[in-house]
């Protein structure tokens, strides 16, 4: 019996692959988390990343882009921009009405 490697030789691009999407969504994702803190930023990056993580996402399976994981990325970290804040707010104000000021 002889052995057969089963090495994955890398995929070369697509041509003409659109991988704009994925990678806007991943750098507003990006931007979101580092600024959460600022009031009127962190939506519009969060809901930027997850927009565009989605469109990325959509043109990866269909073919269309080939970087599924980088659009994944973008939504995560965008649904995390939107969440962290209300998260750091809720237990700052927990923390306050516990000690107090």
């Amino acid at each position: 019996m002889t052995h057969i490697p089963t090495s994955r030789a890398p995929v070369p691009p697509i041509a003409g692959a659109d991988n704009r999407f994925g990678w806007a969504g991943l750098l507003a994702g990006i931007c979101g988390l580092t600024l959460f803190w600022l009031p009127y930023f962190f939506p519009a990056a969060g809901l930027a990343a997850i927009a565009l993580g989605s469109v990325g996402y959509s043109k990866a399976q269909s073919g269309a882009a080939t970087n599924r994981r980088t659009a994944v990325l973008g939504i995560v970290l965008g649904v995390l921009a939107l969440v962290l804040p209300v998260v750091a707010i809720l237990g700052l104000g927990v923390y306050v009405s516990l000690h107090g000021m």
